[in-house]
């Protein structure tokens, strides 16, 4: 009978054990950000021509061919796991050749269980600001 309250305690213990490991697995679980979607916003005041997004990774690129100044275009495509892959943005404004060197569009700390959006302006001084946003 001793046997056997122990062995009880043992495995009660054991279950105990398990569940606050669960439990703390749980919470520091984060979900992976998804991505569907990626915008490309001409915040600067003139027209953008001969858009281009090219991810390097695996070569695929995106043409918006031109942006008024104050609009956006946008692609959507099936649902993938962010990767973080470099990203390059080319595009002519007044006459002039722009093109971003490769950058990763950061996740941010706020993932969505949703999947996100890739939200990539173009600014006045010809740069580039790009985040994930939820929408």
């Amino acid at each position: 009978m001793k046997k056997l309250l122990i062995r009880g305690k043992g495995l009660l213990a054991l279950a105990i054990a398990a569940m606050v490991l669960t439990g703390c697995a749980t919470s520091l679980f984060q979900p992976k950000a998804q991505i569907n979607t990626v915008v490309l916003a001409n915040n600067s005041n003139t027209t953008a021509h001969e858009v281009t997004i090219l991810v390097e990774a695996f070569g695929g690129k995106f043409y918006c061919g031109t942006i008024l100044a104050g609009t956006q275009c946008s692609t959507r495509f099936p649902v993938r796991e962010y990767a973080g892959n470099p990203v390059t943005v080319s595009w002519v404004q007044n006459g002039i050749a722009h093109k971003t060197a490769p950058f990763v569009v950061p996740a941010g700390e706020n993932i969505s269980e949703k999947p996100m959006t890739a939200l990539l302006s173009l600014m006045a001084d010809s740069s580039v600001d790009a985040r994930l946003e939820s929408r």
